[in-house]
């Protein structure tokens, strides 16, 4: 969301540094995919914005080490529990 829309949408400036994150389904292992993928995560990776990228699979069975992975990287948060 580029400062403009943000702006319009929140009141408010976006934070300096975005992380997006990707969550990769089985589509996303054909090679047409994967190239449109890694396509998209350059023109959107800027000097303020990361993009991080998970697998559908870790984020329904091993969201603790996702969590772990996004806190690393400054997200706010805490590890879920991994009974669920």
């Amino acid at each position: 969301m580029d400062n403009l829309l943000a702006w319009f949408v929140t009141g408010k400036e976006p934070p300096s540094r975005v992380l997006v994150l990707e969550v990769d389904g089985s589509f996303h292992m054909e090679v047409s995919q994967w190239n449109d993928d890694l396509r998209r995560s350059r023109r959107i990776m800027t000097r303020d914005r990361v993009v991080v990228r998970c697998s559908a699979y870790e984020l329904r069975h091993e969201m603790p080490e996702v969590a772990r992975d996004l806190i690393a990287l400054g997200v706010p948060g805490r590890v879920p529990d991994s009974a669920a």
